[in-house]
């Protein structure tokens, strides 16, 4: 990983940048990068050792270029390195020191940093699925831009795209590289099969209406949605036997409902669901949202996991007669858009996630199982060894286009969601990944199991089956962590196979620590959130970093008056004739908190709301 690594240094008006093989400057006015042939020595004890260039953040005093100065090897996809970034650090554009009042700011750089998942690699364009890289070499992608550092990304993928635009210059696609948001990680299997084998999970979180939790939710004007994420299984292999690669691609969606709605914070552990009351306005949104996946994918068949009661009944009603509205005003594409409603709670209650298998029964995902198929990509095995050093694989790829053999595409994909897109979500997705990848092992000659519809939950060869678990278990803390603030619910039956009570109880510890996040803490996680991807310029916006002071006084002012509910309750239930000591004090300490609990909901729900800002939000 070493070989990857590289040194930089600012001053007032030039950037050094030494590489293993070369030196640069870079002229900050100009933005201007030429080759030097010597670099002066004296320079070494202010020089940053750094894995790659991030972009440029705006404080109030100084611009600071943020760079990768800690990564973790993931591991490789075609000999290019994955990283993980866990530590950044700052170098200013003006001057050499950090200005003191700029501090706040760039802690709000690492704050994000720990609720987020950021990777990239320097060989290999992360926000690139195999189904997109097609798109892009038979000219059907609309995004591609003039961009020297992001040519071909999918720049709605790409968290660094907008800070990253100072450096976009020819010859900095070497130091800085499109970072993705999500998860990803890399199993290489040997065990139980002979030949060269690896399985692949990458999510990538959409930028375009990323935040958090409950500030951020359904669509916006322009059919972006909410915790929008795409997540790509790979498999990449290798025969004994022939002089080729075969990578295998299958692609789903996840996403908030593509309406306009809003649940926001009210210290009610589920606030209330309030959909748009303008059918045709959110008609308009989510045709466009529609039309983005029909152009990417296909086509679609939506797996809506909502509850039928209450209102999610009444958000997941409207969701159903925009589906409906949609397919019968455009004829011409109502056959690519399918559409299941799955009432996970009801059906899988009690424990009963077999129950599952009643969604793949169902007509319309019954028929896209057999339809949608997978993406498969051949390379010859020698071609990886043809890529010069200083250029990217797919672009050397895409410039040598009979390289590409593209066997079959992928003709659809399944996007799924429930309230949160999150927890259902995640084991609904593992559930279709796992079907497909018994359909690419079995097509590929990797496995004689076809995939079942029959028995969702069949299990892989060997050590295979936990190795599949644990990645999509982890893939949904991954997604989750960023837009709830905490691992995934239902974890341990996708990590497990199994639902247990263990499992439940850690779900409300789950939910408790959301509650707390969500209502107090979110609005800065927003600002940072929005502060990264360029949207918030300290010099012009005003951060709403709102100040718990105001709910600990409220607290305070519960903790008086519940003495007094407190007093009343134990002069009704306490008997004078208690005698054991230890348990009276039991007694006393349980209605104290109940008297507590009490007061601080009643008092939340008549009168906080009311003059306390919970949250930031940024339009």
């Amino acid at each position: 990983m070493e070989e990857n690594k590289f040194k930089i240094y600012s001053e007032d008006h030039y950037l050094y940048i030494i590489s293993n093989f070369k030196n640069y400057s870079f002229n900050k006015s100009s933005k201007l990068l030429t080759e030097i042939n010597e670099y002066n020595p004296a320079l070494e004890n202010k020089e940053f050792n750094i894995y790659s260039i991030i972009g440029t953040i705006k404080a109030t005093n100084n611009s600071y270029i943020i760079c990768s100065s800690e990564v973790s090897n993931i591991g490789k996809i075609f000999e290019a390195n994955i990283y993980k970034i866990k530590k950044f650090i700052y170098i200013p554009l003006q001057g050499t020191e950090i200005i003191k009042d700029d501090f706040k700011y760039l802690k709000m750089i690492d704050d994000f940093l720990s609720r987020n998942n950021l990777y990239f690699s320097d060989k290999l364009d992360l926000t690139i699925s195999l189904i997109n890289l097609n798109k892009i070499k038979e000219n059907k992608m609309n995004n591609i831009n003039n961009s020297f550092i992001f040519a071909n990304s999918i720049t709605k993928y790409c968290w660094n795209y907008s800070i990253g635009k100072y450096f976009d210059i020819e010859g900095m696609e070497t130091f800085i590289f499109p970072v993705i948001n999500g998860f990803i990680d890399i199993k290489e299997e040997k065990e139980n099969y002979d030949e060269e084998f690896k399985f692949v999970l990458i999510g990538r979180k959409d930028t375009r209406r990323s935040g958090v939790r409950l500030l951020i939710r359904g669509a916006d004007s322009e059919g972006n949605v909410s915790n929008s994420c795409e997540s790509e299984e790979i498999v990449i292999y290798k025969p004994s036997n022939k002089e080729e690669i075969n990578l295998a691609s299958f692609v789903q969606v996840r996403g908030s409902i593509p309406l306009m709605w809003t649940q926001e914070p009210s210290l009610q552990l589920n606030p209330q669901i309030r959909p748009r009351n303008d059918f045709d306005v959110n008609a308009t949104v989510f045709k466009i949202h529609i039309d983005e996946l029909l152009n990417t994918y296909n086509a679609v068949c939506c797996i809506n996991l909502v509850d039928q009661k209450k209102d999610q009944k009444v958000i997941g009603d409207y969701y159903s007669n925009l589906i409906q509205n949609f397919k019968e005003k455009n004829k011409d594409v109502s056959n690519k858009i399918d559409y299941a409603w799955f009432d996970f709670h009801a059906e899988c209650k009690k424990l009963k996630y077999e129950n599952i298998k009643k969604l793949f029964k169902k007509n319309s995902v019954h028929k896209c199982l057999n339809l949608y198929g997978y993406t498969h990509l051949v390379l010859k095995s020698n071609i990886l060894e043809q890529i010069p050093n200083e250029e990217k694989i797919f672009d050397y790829l895409l410039k040598h286009q009979n390289n590409l053999i593209f066997k079959q595409i992928q003709k659809g994909t399944f996007r799924t969601n429930c309230i949160d897109s999150l927890d259902r979500s995640n084991v609904v997705q593992s559930t279709f990944a796992r079907y497909f990848l018994f359909k690419i092992l079995y097509e590929l000659n990797i496995s004689f199991k076809q995939p079942s519809e029959d028995d969702v939950f069949q299990k892989f060869q060997g050590e295979f089956e936990k190795v599949f678990k644990v990645i999509w278990a982890d893939h949904g803390d991954g997604i989750s962590l960023p837009y709830s603030g905490t691992g995934a619910m239902k974890s341990d039956f996708v990590r497990t196979g199994k639902r247990t009570y263990a499992g439940n109880l850690q779900d409300g510890i789950i939910s408790l620590t959301r509650f707390y996040i969500n209502n107090f803490r979110d609005g800065y996680y927003q600002d940072c959130n929005d502060y990264f991807l360029g949207k918030l310029n300290p010099k012009f916006d005003k951060f709403k970093n709102h100040s718990l002071m105001k709910v600990h006084i409220i607290l305070v002012i519960a903790l008086f008056l519940s003495t007094y509910v407190y007093s009343f309750c134990r002069r009704m239930a306490l008997p004078s004739e208690y005698e054991f000591s230890f348990r009276k004090i039991m007694f006393k300490g349980i209605l104290f908190f109940v008297s507590y609990l009490f007061v601080v909901v009643l008092f939340s729900t008549f009168s906080l709301n009311s003059f306390i800002d919970l949250h930031s939000k940024h339009e």
